[in-house]
Order: structure tokens, then sequence, then C-alpha cells
């Protein structure tokens, strides 16, 4: 299964990977064609393809995010598109380094993301201010199989309402489950708040959103 420039929880992957009984591979790109990072098979790591694009974090503060495990907005200067060139470009996407030097794969040495927590409006303000990538989010497999489809909308600071499209075998049991994992993976700081929908509005692009931020990230 190739699941191309879209963010891909691990929860997500472990369904689909189930589901079809193959193995899954992601890479990271967009249609600007300033970055592209992919997997090489070893494991869920994003290697950045240096003759690429040059790709860089920078913190909220705007320094250089240098160090693993901390997240910054992926900043890249494409080297293919010579007819609408993009310099030090702002992908609005949130990447957390693997590690803090390049990593020697066959004869190039690269760079390596841990992962793409998604962008920046995928994230979930608590009620002390901290952020959660919503994207990202380890939710309990088991608690969705009763579910259809859900996404997330955050009208105000610590609280988040969840839609759902439910099955026809979907229960209170179902519900009392979602709540408790939901509840556990965001934290205390966060309220959920569940609402039961007959379907979820697309994009013209025929995405539904994982998450509706309304507050500004």
């Amino acid at each position: 299964m190739l699941l191309g420039s879209e963010t891909l929880p691990k929860w997500q992957r472990k369904r689909i990977s189930s589901a079809f009984d193959a193995p899954v591979y992601s890479w990271y790109g967009h249609a600007e064609k300033a970055a592209l990072a992919f997997e090489n098979g070893d494991s869920d790591e994003l290697h950045i393809l240096p003759s690429y694009g040059y790709v860089y974090l920078r913190g909220e503060s705007g320094t250089i995010v240098t160090e693993a495990g901390v997240p910054g907005e992926i900043i890249a200067t494409g080297f293919n598109n010579i007819a609408t060139q993009f310099v030090n470009y702002r992908t609005g996407d949130i990447g957390v380094w693997a590690s803090e030097a390049p990593r020697r794969i066959g004869n190039t040495f690269m760079r390596t993301l841990a992962r793409v927590e998604g962008r920046v409006q995928e994230f979930a303000i608590t009620n002390s201010g901290r952020k959660i990538s919503m994207c990202s989010m380890s939710l309990h497999i088991n608690a969705f199989d009763a579910i259809k489809q859900i996404r997330f909308i955050q009208n105000e600071r610590g609280k988040i309402l969840m839609e759902i499209v439910r099955k026809s075998e979907y229960s209170e049991r179902d519900e009392r489950k979602i709540l408790s994992g939901v509840s556990e993976a965001l934290g205390e700081d966060m309220q959920l708040m569940l609402r039961y929908v007959e379907s979820l509005p697309r994009a013209s692009s025929g995405k539904t959103g994982f998450i509706v931020q309304k507050l500004k990230v």
C-alpha cells in the first residue's frame, strides 16, 4: 500500500495494513515541489532527498531546530521547479527530526524526519495552552470499529467537539470506549464532547479534514 503526501498516524497505518494484509509505505511531498522525503522500508522515518530540495525546521520563536524530537515548521527551497522557484518556502507542515545529524543511505547522507505531524492548523489547543497534533495523536483502534467517519472541531480553547458518523452496530459501550480513550489521549486539560451526524462535508478535492480549527494556532 503506497500512501503519499498525506499525514499518516500510526494507528491509521496499522489499520490499513491489517485490512489489506499488506505493508504500508508513505512519503512526504507537496505540489510546490520544494521538498520530497520517503521511507526506505526499514522504518517509518522519512528520508529527505537532498537533490530535490534543501529542508530545515523552524521553531515558534524563529530559531532553526536541530534537536531530535523537537517540532518545527518545515521550510524548504526546491531545486527542480525552474518555472516558479520557491526559496525558504513555508510549507505550513510541522515536522520532527529523527536524529540530530544526517544518516548515510547508500552513498548519500540524508536528514530524516521521525514524523510529519500535520499542518499548523491541524493542532488543537488545550486549556493550559498545550498544543496537540491531532493527526499524530495515539488513538485506540478497537474503539473505532463501529464508526464510519470522524472529525474534530475546535471553537474554544480547552474544548473540542468530535463529530461521528456511526455504523449500525454502534452502541453505548462504543461511546464509553471512545470517550475514555480519546479523553485519555487528549489529556486532562481538554474537554471532549461528542456529536452524531449522518455524514461529513467534503472539500472540492474530495477530502474530509481531520480537524476544523477555528482558533488561531
